[in-house]
């Protein structure tokens, strides 16, 4: 696990959107898994503005790798670790995430149209404020929303079990003065109902690992 990112031995590649083959992608990605791994023989990839389209990443450790406005349609990046990876630009168009964990990614401007992001840990994610949405309650800590499923510290809620859980909260006004039009009023009060919980309700929800993020302290 990558508690700290060190760039010194990255794989550079250079910049164009030149196609990579399956080939050349399976030794770049073992080298990442090393270096994550710390291995000597180790180095972290850098796969921005390349061309990927169709590759299989499955399984692998890409923690902290960069996509940077990459092409990348129809790729198969289920059951990956992806915890801290650069996906910003990117065109995903139709790729499978499926299982993957990708706590704090950033998406930022991402095309993600009809990608697969069932069972994914998204918790800490940056969204592209459409397929993935996310509200900065704290700088750097935002909670990440989809259509079906709600990302805060350890917690990953669906909407039906906020609405059976965490009711009550009235009073949209300070988030709406934070946040502006762009944030819909039900996520407002999703949002105002995950940041009441007591941080102690993170044990009710199983975490993936012990890499957690706290919730706010209720004021």
């Amino acid at each position: 696990m990558i508690t700290e990112l060190d760039l010194t031995g990255t794989i550079a590649v250079p910049r164009g959107n030149r196609v990579v083959t399956q080939q050349s992608l399976n030794a770049i990605l073992q080298r990442h898994s090393d270096w994550v791994n710390g291995e000597p023989q180790g180095a972290r990839a850098e796969l921005s503005f390349m061309n990927l389209n169709g590759l299989d990443f499955s399984g692998y450790n890409l923690d902290g790798a960069g996509f940077y406005e990459s092409e990348m349609s129809d790729c198969n990046f289920q059951r990956c670790s992806l915890i801290g990876a650069n996906f910003a630009k990117a065109r995903c168009g139709g790729s499978d995430f499926a299982g993957a964990i990708l706590r704090g990614a950033i998406f930022s401007y991402a095309h993600l149209a009809g990608c697969n992001f069932y069972e994914a840990d998204l918790r800490n994610a940056q969204g592209n404020r459409a397929e993935i949405k996310s509200v900065h309650v704290v700088p750097s800590w935002p909670i990440t929303y989809t259509s079906h499923m709600v990302f805060v510290g350890c917690l990953k809620l669906t909407y039906q079990q906020l609405a059976d859980d965490y009711l009550g909260i009235e009073d949209l006004s300070a988030l709406r003065a934070m946040y502006g039009p762009d944030v819909d009023e039900p996520m407002l009060r999703h949002v105002l109902q995950v940041i009441v919980l007591d941080s102690n309700s993170c044990d009710a929800v199983p975490c993936r690992n012990e890499n957690t993020y706290p919730l706010p302290e209720e004021e």
